[in-house]
């Protein structure tokens, strides 16, 4: 089957993305998830979309940051990534289907959200991976969270975070996202995903 990947023409389309984004925006991915990750794959060799302090617990055998542009590197064996959201999520997408497709990943298990299901790079998300995990409730992130209400769709609000949660009835000092959350996994162990990350909602096959 051939690969249709948007936006991309092969590996040096991407060396010429410049690494930007906000850095006051970190959607810090529970502790609960990346065990559930490591117990799935064994371990985790890379993390291309991190920071410094979150990796003091992931502790990926390497990472990159919004400064060192994981995006422009090669990946290479077992992946976690919590994808940055915004305009770099779709070049994250095709990245990974990239990277998977040409063998230098093993394994990975890429959490985004579930808005734009007919998003091209959604679509070729869940057409190479081999296991998803729609997630049953909104995840509650942790980390600091200065700044991630501050600005929705280009425009500074003046109360951002009751702007961001009216009508939605949560509570204001946890950070949550108002879209679900869906886990994709790539590799030879979908039933071993299913085991495993059953435990946070439904969960299926998608290369049966």
């Amino acid at each position: 089957m051939e690969l249709r990947l948007a936006g991309l023409d092969g590996p040096n389309k991407l060396r010429a993305i410049p690494p930007v984004g906000s850095t006051a925006v970190m959607w810090y991915t529970p502790q609960v998830y990346i065990d559930a990750a490591r117990e799935v794959m064994g371990d985790i060799d890379l993390d291309p979309a991190s920071d410094d302090r979150v990796q003091k617990r992931i502790k990926a055998g390497a990472y990159h940051t919004v400064h060192t542009n994981g995006l422009d590197k090669s990946w290479h064996g077992r992946v976690w990534l919590n994808s940055p959201y915004g305009s770099r999520l779709g070049l994250f997408a095709t990245k990974a289907v990239f990277e998977y497709d040409q063998g230098n990943v093993t394994e990975l298990i890429f959490l985004t959200h579930t808005e734009k299901t007919h998003e091209h790079w959604f679509q070729e998300l869940g057409h190479y991976s081999s296991a998803v995990c729609f997630h049953r409730t909104p995840i509650e992130w942790e980390g600091d969270h200065t700044g991630v209400f501050n600005v929705i769709d280009g425009k500074k609000l003046d109360k951002p975070r009751e702007a961001h949660c009216k009508d939605v009835g949560v509570d204001l000092d946890v950070a949550y996202t108002l879209h679900g959350s869906i886990f994709f996994y790539f590799g030879n162990n979908p039933d071993k995903f299913k085991q495993v990350f059953s435990r946070f909602g439904w969960t299926m096959c998608t290369n049966e």
